[in-house]
């Protein structure tokens, strides 16, 4: 016996992965599904096809949870970080071009963007030997959230329910 597999695409752009022992028929569009990586479980619907039950499957949630983690890990490491390179705590933007932009003027030094205690920004000169205390506390602000991410991802790949899978909070 062969099984055939074909995806569905309803009006409203749900995707639902239909199994059947019968040819896919003409103008359903379809296309050759491989063994996924991860057990699915399956249903039946409401027409009697056989689709994956997503909400059931545990590799699943943790797949989507553990991306769900790394969205909110990729917003932290963004949303700056404080350094005292100047005598007195700034405040510094960490998105990529910042992280470029500090980098840089570790070399040479040069203007970084910094908040002050009044939250009044600045574009402010640094010494190469600035821009490296700038650096390193960029680099273990950007450490300290990858490793949240990692103790979070092995947290999430331990438990056992997805109840206990969702209650996982950045």
């Amino acid at each position: 016996m062969e099984i055939y597999a074909y995806i569905l695409n309803d009006d409203n752009n749900t995707i639902a992965a239909t199994i059947s022992t019968e040819f896919v028929p003409e103008g359903v569009e379809h296309q050759v599904l491989t063994v996924p990586f991860y057990p699915i479980d399956l249903k039946i619907d409401n027409n009697g096809n056989i689709v994956p039950d997503f909400d059931k499957t545990l590799s699943f949630v943790r797949k989507k949870h553990i991306s769900i983690i790394s969205n909110s890990c990729q917003a932290a490491i963004l949303s700056g970080f404080k350094s005292n390179a100047l005598g007195s705590t700034y405040s510094y933007p960490s998105n990529v071009t910042d992280q470029i932009n500090i980098n840089n003027a570790v070399v040479s030094g040069g203007s970084l963007w910094c908040m002050n205690d009044q939250s009044e920004w600045s574009f402010m000169q640094h010494s190469p030997e600035q821009a490296s205390v700038v650096q390193k506390n960029m680099i273990t602000h950007i450490q300290s959230k990858q490793n949240r991410y990692n103790d979070l991802v092995n947290t999430i790949n331990t438990l056992t329910s997805k109840e206990d899978i969702q209650k996982v909070e950045w």
